[in-house]
């Protein structure tokens, strides 16, 4: 046996085939601690790096997809946009599928779209009109018409797309394409349900003596903003519903309450109080009593539109961060 010490003898090793110290020095435990820790902070930043660097390979029109293990990031955005892009006909032909189930299961199809709405607006004028004496003017017609047969989209964003993933349970499991198609694909839904609504909402207007003008073209403006403050309210719930199952149940409860706070039946211009200064803050407030100015002739109010602006934005990007954070964990608690 060498009378080298094993801290002077070069060829020593350090560390034996388990990982452990060979030489249960005081220098060597320290050293061997260092070594380690240093390497365990380097696997965490690369295991960090190639999760954020998800590869995304374009042959011939095929994707090519490697996942990595679950780790609670924000994927990188220019690719995952890129993906969403590409894969839009599905979210398009899921959308279309879903509205032609439901149509192809009844007598009349497609006129239930129309013939639904049409029901709750003579339901509305009728219970706000006739049962109140007549304190709602034929002028107000169009103004119901245009709030529930418009909020039909706002609708689908609450319930069908806050129950889109969890819906989808058995295509998540059989299928690889970015979640956050299930609910833009349910926003497409609802807007392909409105349509039809559009020849609807211009007779009227133009029968009851409705004002248009200039003005009308807002609504270039006011429906995007309707739609994309639906589409971050739908990523928000759409991720509450998965982790919180009690949530599916409050949509509907949730749906009553946007409607009845947002001026779709009643009129925007009510004197200001306490409880009209709360409501006029709910996401789709604004959106509709300048849907009830631009009938009436006059100009949007702008400072509703800033609210608006300003929902549309931070719903957006609160719901994207945090369906993106727990996409991946989808999968595991449907």
């Amino acid at each position: 046996m060498s009378d080298t010490p094993p801290e002077a003898n070069p060829e020593a090793p350090m560390f034996d085939v388990d990982g452990e110290p060979s030489v249960l020095g005081v220098s060597d435990t320290v050293e061997f601690t260092r070594a380690r820790r240093k390497e365990l902070k380097a696997q965490r930043k690369e295991a960090k790096r190639l999760h954020k660097a998800a590869i995304y390979e374009n042959t011939d029109d095929d994707i090519v997809f490697i996942y990595e293990p679950h780790v609670r990031y924000v994927p990188p955005l220019r690719p995952y946009a890129r993906d969403l892009w590409t894969r839009r006909a599905f979210a398009v032909e899921l959308a279309r599928s879903k509205l032609k189930g439901k149509r192809s299961n009844t007598v009349l199809g497609g006129l239930w779209a129309l013939i639904d709405p049409l029901f709750m607006v003579c339901l509305y004028y009728f219970l706000f009109s006739v049962l109140r004496g007549g304190q709602r003017p034929s002028e107000f017609i169009p103004v119901i018409i245009s709030g529930i047969l418009h909020f039909q989209v706002s609708a689908a964003a609450l319930n069908e797309g806050g129950n889109s993933v969890s819906s989808q349970s058995g295509l998540m499991l059989n299928s690889t394409f970015p979640r956050m198609l299930l609910p833009i694909s349910a926003i497409y839904g609802g807007f392909l349900k409105f349509l039809p609504s559009i020849p609807i909402i211009l007779t009227a207007t133009l029968v009851l003596d409705a004002e248009i003008g200039v003005n009308t073209f807002w609504w270039l403006a006011l429906f995007p903003l309707q739609v994309i403050i639906g589409l971050g309210l739908a990523l928000l719930i759409s991720t509450l519903v998965v982790f919180y199952a009690d949530m599916k149940n409050l949509l509907t409860y949730i749906s009553r309450i946007v409607f009845f706070t947002s001026p779709v039946i009643w009129p925007a211009d009510l004197p200001s109080d306490a409880i009209i200064s709360v409501v006029r803050w709910m996401p789709f407030f604004g959106v509709f009593a300048n849907y009830q100015a631009i009938l009436g002739g006059e100009s949007p109010d702008m400072t509703l539109m800033a609210i608006s602006v300003g929902w549309a934005i931070g719903s957006v990007i609160l719901g994207s961060w945090l369906f993106l954070r727990f996409e991946r964990e989808f999968a595991t608690k449907l």
